[in-house]
C-alpha cells in the first residue's frame, strides 16, 4: 500500500474452486490468518498468511451448517477465538470456535435467526 491507502503492486492471485463466489473476508486480530465467506461454494475458507511476502497459503475449508445457506459475509470476534459467519439464505448467523492451535474454524452448533418468529 502507498500512503493514501492505494495498491502498489499485486503480489498474489488465489484460486478458489469453480463455484466459488467469495463476498466476505477478515483477518483474526493478528492479522496471520484470513477467514473467506464464500457464497458460491456455501464454505468458510482459511488461509494463513506469511507476515514476510503478505502471500496466502489454504489452511482448510469447512462446508457451512446448511445446504443452501451461502455464507456472505463473516466477521471476527476483538478476542480472535470466535467467528460469525452470515448466511444469505435463511438469514441467520451461525457461531464458530476458532481452535487456538490450528486457526481452523470449528462450528459451535449455534445459529441464530436475524428475524424473531412470526416476521
Amino acid at each position: 500500500m502507498d500512503a493514501s491507502g492505494g495498491l502498489i503492486e499485486n503480489v498474489q492471485n488465489y484460486e478458489y474452486e469453480e463455484a466459488a463466489g467469495v463476498h466476505g473476508m477478515v483477518f483474526d486480530p493478528t492479522e496471520s490468518h484470513l477467514y473467506s465467506a464464500d457464497m458460491g461454494a456455501n464454505r468458510l475458507w482459511t488461509h494463513a498468511k506469511d507476515k514476510e511476502t503478505g502471500t496466502v497459503q489454504l489452511l482448510g475449508s469447512i462446508v457451512a451448517p446448511g445446504p443452501d445457506d451461502h455464507p456472505r459475509w463473516v466477521e471476527m470476534h476483538k478476542s480472535g477465538k470466535h467467528l460469525y459467519l452470515l448466511m444469505e439464505s435463511g438469514n441467520r448467523l451461525a457461531e464458530y470456535k476458532i481452535d487456538q492451535e490450528t486457526h481452523l474454524p470449528e462450528f459451535t452448533g449455534k445459529i441464530f435467526p436475524l428475524f424473531p418468529d412470526g416476521l
